[in-house]
């Protein structure tokens, strides 16, 4: 499981509820989604503990967001 990242999804200073959150394991392999919770978190299940992601984060209205290189 991939901690929540609730700064990740955030839009001009507030959380953003019902972004999609994309987590692609760095080098190949299936990725994970998800959907922001009302507070901004998430949690991405079936990740490995051992693998880097470049999440991402998206949302009508909102620029898009990317962390590369999580673990």
């Amino acid at each position: 499981m991939l901690a929540a990242r609730p700064d990740l999804a955030k839009g001009l200073g507030r959380a953003v509820a019902h972004a999609s959150v994309t987590a692609r394991p760095v080098g190949g392999g299936p990725a994970v989604f998800v959907s922001t919770q009302a507070d901004g978190t998430f949690v991405l299940d079936g990740v490995g503990d051992f693998v880097k992601y470049d999440v991402s984060v998206n949302s009508a209205g909102f620029l898009a967001a990317q962390a590369d290189d999580v673990a």
